[in-house]
This record gives C-alpha cells, structure tokens and sequence, in this order.
C-alpha cells in the first residue's frame, strides 16, 4: 500500500507546481476631451495600473462592439489600448467601455462622450397664411445637442 501513497504524493506535488498565482488586471481611470464639437477628433487611452500579461483588450460603446461601429479605430499594444474616433459626430455621443482581461481574471471601466452639434431642422416651419381670428398650427422641430429650445 506504501507505493500507491509515494505515487499520490507525488501526483499531487506536480499539480500544485502547475497551479499559478497572479493579478487581475485594474484599469486605470480615462475620461475624453470635453466640449468636443462635430468634426472634431477624439479619444481615449485605457491602461492598467496593475495586473500580470498577455492582456486582451475590448471597447463597448452603449453595451455594443465598438469595432463594428463606423468611424472608429482601436490600437491595442501590451499594457495599452486607444480607441480614436477621427471626426465625431452628435451619433458619437454614449458611454464607452473599455474591458481588459488576462488569465487571472478582468476589470472594466466606463467613461461618456458628449458631442455638440449645433441647431438644425428637423421639420422647419413654413409660412402659413391666415385671416386675423382664425387659428393655424405650424409643425417645427430642431435637433442638435444640448437639444434646442424652440420660442415663438
């Protein structure tokens, strides 16, 4: 029976040397530039402040892949990884996500794009005619963002 527990102890002793030990990756805060204005260029660098490589990279915009969305580009290279929207539009607006992940585990964090376009129709008002007393509705609507208040 001795030989059967020198061959577990020893089959056990291999395990634990396989089993590894390491760091979840954590994500160090990013915020984008503010104010930013249709046209404009911007981005975000993501980066860890501590956790143990091969790294892998994923960017979310509201929840979605951002790699399928038009306009914008990622570079990932080891510890880093920046997301770059070449000309922002009012449709670039949202919250983007930004996930690393390694072996030992993942970290996330999430930072808000405003863009600001300026006022435009979205159905202008025409002119109407009328006689003094009768009543006429005119449709009107403006979009841009910070979205427009429309007085008459």
């Amino acid at each position: 029976m001795l030989p059967i527990s020198v061959f577990a102890a020893s089959v056990l002793a291999s395990l634990v040397g396989v089993i590894q030990t390491g760091e979840s990756p954590v994500v160090a805060a990013f915020t984008f530039p503010s104010a930013l204005k249709e046209g404009e260029r911007a981005s975000a660098t993501c980066t860890i402040r501590s956790g143990d490589t091969p790294l892998e990279f994923q960017w979310l915009k509201n929840g979605q892949d951002a790699t399928e969305l038009d306009g914008i580009k990622i570079q990932s290279v080891m510890d880093t990884s920046v997301l770059v929207i070449a000309s922002v539009t009012s449709k670039s607006s949202g919250n983007y996500t930004c996930i690393v992940k390694n072996s030992f585990g993942s970290d996330r964090y999430t930072s808000s794009l405003a863009v600001t376009a300026p006022p435009t129709w979205k159905t202008e008002p025409v002119d109407v005619y009328t006689q003094e007393g009768e009543s006429e509705v005119i449709h009107c609507e403006a979009i841009g963002v910070p979205k427009p208040e429309i007085k008459w």
